[in-house]
């Protein structure tokens, strides 16, 4: 996807992960949030992940790379793919990863768009703190799912789905 066919409303999504925001992100979002808010604390996140990753993985809007780099990979050579509007969460993920030994490849990119063609076939698609960023209602952002449907192993799993068991959390939660 070229730059110019990202629309304003998906930069201004991005826009706000600067490196400024990446230094306290997991401590403000992963920690506080996660477990103050949501009741939902990272670890237990971390474990869902782990159950569910596989050795051929797209992570779509990376963030800080926080469950990556504490991620338990299925296989001693793991293939991560990072894809993301932002390149300030790209270089921080691919970094993170590098420490681990882990090469990633980043793309630049919208999830409202076609993947590339050879951006591969994947065991494990995650999505999971990226879709409020994505303009729009559930239905705009539809397409979304569609795409990740197309690079996903007929026996891969998809963390970008909302869920279907109901959650107890604060009132913070709910605001807009």
């Amino acid at each position: 996807m070229s730059a110019s066919a990202v629309t304003q409303a998906e930069k201004a999504g991005a826009a706000p992960y600067s490196r400024a925001l990446l230094a306290v992100y997991d401590t403000v979002v992963l920690r506080w949030s996660n477990t103050l808010v949501w009741r939902c604390p990272s670890e237990r996140l971390l474990a869902h992940y782990n159950s569910h990753l596989g050795g051929r993985h797209l992570d779509i809007g990376p963030g800080t790379g926080w469950y990556l780099r504490r991620a338990t990979y299925p296989t001693p050579n793991p293939m991560v793919v990072l894809l993301d509007l932002n390149p300030n969460t790209l270089q921080m993920t691919t970094a993170r990863l590098a420490v681990r030994g882990i090469t990633a490849a980043a793309h630049t990119g919208s999830i409202l768009a076609p993947l590339p063609a050879d951006i591969g076939v994947f065991d494990s698609v995650s999505a999971s703190f990226v879709l409020h960023c994505v303009p729009g209602t559930w239905v705009e952002k539809g397409p979304a799912f569609g795409h990740i449907a197309q690079i996903i192993a007929d026996t891969g799993c998809s963390s970008a789905r909302p869920s279907s068991t109901p959650v107890r959390t604060t009132p913070l939660a709910a605001a807009p």
